[in-house]
């Protein structure tokens, strides 16, 4: 329309049938974007692992910031991304790069568009973390884009239990299990109220963290709310205890028990001897004068285990002077923390060993 008008009190739609003028935006984009949350901000900034977020859009504008009517089409590219810092604001397309978050910690999908400039964000964490959620514009951020996301753990899985410290003792010397509750996607999250069951231990005392033996497994009932729990365990007699843990009749993998200080599976608990404290022997028999008999003298620790290292020393001796008798031969019995005495006397009587 072109109008021109005269001096004067003139209307030149005066008889002519009303016009309506239909101002539309222009083309979007003008780098900027406003937020929209359904049902609220805090509902649709925060999600478990695992579940997908779709509660979050944006409205576009054109250059007169005029809310858009239409998609951004062939005029430039929106996309949604994820970063694990706050990447700020800036026109560098890679600057931020660094900062991006795994695709495998939390998955940002296409946008949606809604219509009327609005575009739909969807995403999905499966580790617990708290990221920076933001637009790019043609590869760069959208200043005042920038959302705070917060992940947090899925309800917890009693299969995915980690074990750590897992360690071999000596006898009566204590060590600490501790028991880490975690969601399916191996985040800490917090337990209900379980049973916890420890096979295999049974020579073990577990009493120190609560435990009470039922027949041949230890049992506690580990309160609601806690990420983890320890279990302390020793024994006074050696030996390989290959050992289980289950929570609530769900059995913790092997992979999920680890050795102390290692990311190794270990799910046997090896218990060795203390310090010599004593020595024990085969009797003495009687003998004839002229024949070779033996004594195997035999070193115990404080509870009675076999010390089966073959770094002690024995002697032995008889209460007449050594003419009388003759030690013929020592020999130590690998591994078997044993000492064999071969001897022989030349005249009858009686003889005290020491």
């Amino acid at each position: 329309y072109y109008f021109e008008f005269f001096s004067g009190d003139t209307n030149i739609f005066t008889g002519q049938t009303p016009t309506t003028m239909n101002v539309t935006s222009q083309i979007p984009y003008n780098s900027t974007i406003s937020y929209e949350y359904s049902p609220d901000a805090a509902t649709a900034t925060t999600l478990n692992a695992g579940d997908t977020e779709s509660g979050i859009s944006f409205q576009t504008y054109d250059m007169f910031g005029n809310s858009a009517d239409q998609a951004l089409g062939s005029y430039g590219t929106l996309a949604a991304v994820a970063y694990t810092g706050d990447p700020g604001c800036s026109s560098d397309d890679t600057s931020t790069d660094e900062l991006l978050a795994p695709t495998n910690d939390i998955e940002v999908y296409p946008l949606t568009y809604s219509g009327s400039g609005k575009y739909q964000i969807m995403f999905k964490a499966t580790t617990k973390n708290t990221y920076y959620l933001g637009v790019q514009y043609n590869g760069a951020i959208v200043c005042g884009s920038i959302q705070t996301i917060t992940a947090t753990a899925a309800v917890w899985a009693p299969n995915n239990t980690q074990i750590t410290g897992v360690a071999d003792v000596e006898v009566n010397q204590g060590a600490t299990l501790t028991l880490s509750f975690r969601d399916k996607f191996g985040n800490p999250s917090t337990s209900t109220s379980v049973l916890v069951s420890v096979g295999g231990l049974s020579q073990f005392n577990l009493t120190l963290s609560g435990f009470t033996q039922n027949g041949a497994a230890w049992e506690k009932t580990i309160g609601a709310g806690l990420l983890t729990t320890t279990i302390v365990y020793k024994t006074t007699v050696t030996g390989s205890y290959p050992f289980t843990v289950t929570i609530d009749g769900h059995q913790v993998p092997d992979s999920l028990i680890l050795e102390s200080g290692t990311t190794t599976s270990k799910t046997s608990i090896q218990a060795s001897f203390g310090a010599i404290a004593d020595v024990t022997q085969t009797p003495f028999q009687t003998v004839r004068a002229g024949k070779f008999s033996t004594v195997t003298l035999i070193g115990v620790d404080t509870y009675g285990n076999n010390v089966t290292v073959n770094d002690w020393n024995a002697t032995l001796s008889f209460s007449e002077n050594t003419g009388t008798y003759r030690i013929d031969g020592v020999q130590v019995s690998a591994g078997m923390g044993k000492v064999t005495f071969r001897f022989i006397f030349f005249k009858s009587g009686t003889f005290t060993p020491t």
